[in-house]
């Protein structure tokens, strides 16, 4: 392909001003180990990477219509935010940021169509909400909060108190969860649990599997309405189970206990004990499919 002369030169003139239009970000703060950091973003990226450095290293850059980066608080509460026009021009209005933060502090990531990622963050509390951008990220958190309406939710790392929901999302989880509680409407729900001692997973229409190495003595509650519902325990788990379907099936991989059909009617359900009957783990579903196998 040949481009004229004309070509090449409008193109000379014209790409400093489209560098120019673009806001580089460079900006260092200096917190308090165990700060909140609030961030939050509209669209574009927002990359959060744990160090063990005192301090918050902001770097990336602003397209043209952002109005501004908010860098405020001090050394206890650090909020970064950007900013783009309520009204007007705001079609090129995305950021781009890689921020550094401490370990073991607070932190509170938020956007509306930025795609999130943590790599290497841990905390005390973890708090990540979107819309419809997707959140992935490898932490660890004592209390950890995960919340989108359209976008997918990936985790992987330790908590020892989990909160997940979403609308349409598909929300993965895999790691030490001590305790979990997942959501969603139409998402897909996958949890591949290490060390796990009580969960509540609910869906509509979205499909739930667990996979967990149940420990003590919780409770486990699965229900969904037409999703269908399985469940990965341990052989020698000790556990009391109580399942049930109105019109889904169910399958029983783990025992040889049968499945009690109603006999004047729709409806299935099956109860059964392995070793002591430690944990309790119920799950029912309207029309969808109940499972229970070993892991």
């Amino acid at each position: 392909m040949r481009f004229s002369k004309f070509t090449i030169l409008t193109f000379i003139i014209l790409l400093p001003l489209f560098l120019s239009a673009q806001k580089d970000v460079d900006e260092t703060r200096r917190v308090d180990k165990n700060a909140k950091i609030i961030i939050s973003n509209v669209s574009g990226s927002l990359e959060v990477i744990g160090w063990e450095k005192d301090e918050v290293k902001i770097e990336g850059h602003l397209e043209e219509d952002v109005e501004e980066l908010e860098i405020s608080g001090g050394e206890n509460r650090l909020r970064i935010k950007v900013h783009i026009p309520r009204h007007g021009r705001n079609r090129h209005a995305s950021a781009y940021l890689t921020i550094h933060v401490p370990r073991g502090g607070r932190l509170d990531v938020g956007a509306v169509s930025a795609d999130i990622e943590l790599e290497g963050v841990a905390t005390s509390e973890l708090e990540i909400s979107n819309v419809s951008g997707r959140i992935d990220a490898s932490a660890s958190a004592d209390e950890l909060s995960l919340e989108t309406v359209s976008g997918r939710i990936r985790f992987t790392g330790n908590s020892r108190d989990v909160e997940c929901s979403s609308v349409s999302g598909s929300i993965d989880l895999k790691g030490d969860l001590t305790s979990v509680e997942c959501g969603t409407v139409s998402g897909r729900i996958e949890v591949e649990a290490g060390k796990t001692e009580t969960g509540e997973f609910g869906s509509t229409s979205g499909s739930i599997e667990f996979d967990g190495d149940v420990l003590g003595s919780g409770k486990f509650k699965f229900k969904s309405v037409s999703g269908s519902i399985k469940i990965a325990v341990p052989e020698n788990i000790s556990a009391e189970f109580d399942l049930s379907s109105f019109s889904g099936s169910i399958r029983n991989r783990l025992s040889h206990h049968d499945v009690h059909k109603n006999k004047y009617g729709p409806g299935s359900d099956l109860q059964f004990v392995t070793g002591s009957g430690d944990v309790r783990i119920s799950a029912s579903s309207f029309s969808g499919s109940v499972e229970v196998r070993e892991r």
